[in-house]
C-alpha cells in the first residue's frame, strides 16, 4: 500500500503570501540583523523568481567580530548576518579594532602568539563570545602557562583544561602586549 504523501500548507499559499510568512517566521528571535538579512535574500529570491530558500536559522555566532548565521538551505555555510555574503568568499576586519585577521586565522589585534593554537579578543559580543585563549601541546609544556592554568584551576574560572578564558585571557593578552586589556576595562 502506497501512502499519499501530504502537501504542507505553505506551499498552497500564494508567493507573497509565502514570501511574507517565511520572512516573518525565520527572523523572529535572532535580532534585528538577521532578520534584516532573511527578508532581504527572501526579496531577491522572489524578486528573480526562484524557489523561496528554507532560510531557517540552526546557528548563530561571530566570525572575527561579525554575527554570522548558517540555515537550512545551505547549513555548511556560515553567512554574515549584515547582508547574507559567505564568510568563506571576504574577510573582513574587526569591527572594534578595524585589523584584518592574521592567514592563518588569528584575530588580527592578537597576532601568531607562541604556545597557542587558537584565541579570541572578545571583540565581537555576539551569542556569548568572550575572550579565550587555548594552547597548543609546546605551549602547555611551558613553565609560566602551566602556573596560569593551574591559577584559573584554583580560582574555579577554568573552563578547560588547555584554555584561559574572559579576564585570565584578557590578562595573558596584557602581559604579551596584544589585544585587548583586562586593565582597559
Amino acid at each position: 500500500m502506497q501512502r499519499k504523501q501530504r502537501r504542507p500548507h505553505d506551499q498552497a499559499l500564494m508567493p507573497e503570501q509565502r514570501r511574507k510568512k517565511l520572512a516573518t517566521q525565520y527572523g523572529r528571535g535572532y535580532g534585528p540583523v538577521v532578520r534584516r538579512t532573511i527578508r532581504a535574500m527572501l526579496d531577491r529570491a522572489a524578486q528573480q523568481q526562484q524557489d523561496l530558500p528554507d532560510l531557517t536559522v540552526l546557528t548563530i555566532s561571530s566570525h572575527h567580530g561579525h554575527l554570522t548565521f548558517t540555515c537550512r538551505a545551505s547549513p555548511d555555510v556560515w553567512l554574515y548576518a549584515s547582508d547574507g555574503t559567505p564568510v568563506s568568499s571576504e574577510e573582513r576586519p574587526c569591527p572594534h579594532c578595524r585589523l584584518l585577521p592574521h592567514p592563518e586565522g588569528p584575530d588580527g589585534c592578537l597576532g601568531m602568539l607562541p604556545g597557542v593554537c587558537g584565541a579570541c579578543c572578545g571583540h565581537g559580543g555576539y551569542g556569548g563570545t568572550f575572550p579565550y585563549v587555548r594552547f597548543s601541546e609546546e605551549g602547555l609544556r611551558d613553565a609560566v602557562i602551566q602556573e596560569r592554568l593551574n591559577h584559573a584551576r584554583q580560582g574555579g574560572t577554568l573552563l578547560m583544561n588547555e584554555a584561559l578564558h574572559r579576564d585570565d585571557a584578557l590578562r595573558y593578552f596584557h602581559d604579551q602586549g596584544v589585544g585587548p586589556s583586562f586593565y582597559e576595562r
